[in-house]
């Protein structure tokens, strides 16, 4: 592949990350895991230690790109939604008594 080539390529995956991270509200380093992750998974390579026991975002993403989970992140976003939902409601509760 030439030079040219491989920008464009690396360009269209920036574009991508950036266009999950604003989604589905991750990290840009967690949607570059996740795409990476969709891409081993599709090429059917292996897992490396560091994505298999990474904590950081990167890896995280990574993880649920393989293992095709595209909520993983935003689950833990909705529970807390809705958690601040319930407490406007009961001060609004206490707010009528």
């Amino acid at each position: 592949m030439n030079a040219e080539k491989k920008d464009n390529v690396r360009s269209l995956s920036e574009e991508k990350y950036t266009m999950l991270s604003e989604q589905n509200g991750w990290s840009l380093a967690f949607a570059e895991g996740y795409v990476c992750g969709e891409t081993e998974r599709n090429r059917g390579n292996s897992l490396s230690s560091y994505v298999m026991a990474g904590v950081d975002h990167y890896a995280l993403g990574f993880r649920a790109g393989y293992f095709e989970r595209p909520n993983a992140e935003r689950g833990s976003r909705r529970r807390d939604d809705k958690l601040g939902v319930m407490k406007n409601q009961e001060k609004d509760a206490a707010t009528i008594r």
